[in-house]
């Protein structure tokens, strides 16, 4: 559902015993970059500060692997580390690397980089009344 809210989506109707919803409306235009942060999140389980500060230089779609340690600095507790591209994940990236500047940040907005993701992602929350 956050995907969806990501991408623009409202539900419109709703089934009564589950509280799914079954029809969906967009209503704003997606937001890519929100949902390729939240696809880096769920497949790699990465902190946000990691996912933001991600560069392509970074991801090898040929070895598939994303190497999420800043260049020049050393290793903290938190970890990011070196790790496998999932399969799932991989054409997200390809497509993400197609349509934007494929040399800066991996989540970028109109060219910049993106300092807080806060407010685009609880709008996305809001979209699709997810509570908590």
């Amino acid at each position: 559902m956050l995907l969806a809210g990501a991408l623009g989506f409202q539900p419109i109707v709703f089934d009564i015993e589950t509280r799914f919803s079954f029809k969906w409306k967009r209503v704003t235009r997606p937001q890519y970059h929100l949902a390729l942060f939240i696809l880096l999140g769920l497949y790699k389980g990465r902190r946000k500060e990691a996912i933001l500060s991600l560069r392509w230089s970074k991801i090898d779609l040929v070895r598939e692997k994303i190497d999420f340690r800043r260049e020049h600095t050393a290793e903290t507790k938190k970890k990011r580390g070196f790790c496998r591209l999932p399969t799932r994940l991989k054409p997200h990236l390809v497509r993400a690397k197609g349509e934007g500047s494929n040399i800066g940040l991996v989540i970028q907005w109109e060219s910049s980089a993106i300092e807080n993701i806060k407010t685009v992602l609880n709008n996305a929350v809001r979209r699709v009344y997810l509570k908590g």
